[in-house]
């Protein structure tokens, strides 16, 4: 799941949040891992970009009791589908 706040400065940071529900802390630091990365990769902006408009986004990461039992690959894939919906739906609703 992935909520997006926005917020008056540029950039965008990224929260994560994976409960105990989701697995042993070996398997929740996973998760985070590979969602830091797939984060870093696919929508982290590239050093010194900067859209038209001076406006940031806050994402929170919420892994849901599934995610546990992922490969890392589903979890990538599932990931890059997610990004692509929120810069979709940035693009959609710049201020």
């Amino acid at each position: 799941m992935l909520i997006a706040l926005g917020r008056p400065t540029f950039g965008l940071r990224l929260g994560l949040t994976v409960s105990r529900k989701v697995g042993h802390a070996v398997t929740r630091n996973r998760i985070k891992r590979v969602v830091r990365e797939s984060f870093r990769q696919g929508l982290a902006p590239a050093k010194g970009e900067r859209p038209e408009s001076g406006n940031g986004f806050d994402l929170v990461v919420i892994a849901r009791q599934g995610a546990g039992n992922a490969g890392n690959t589903d979890l990538v894939r599932d990931l890059e589908h997610l990004w692509r919906q929120f810069a979709a739906w940035a693009k959609k609703n710049r201020r």
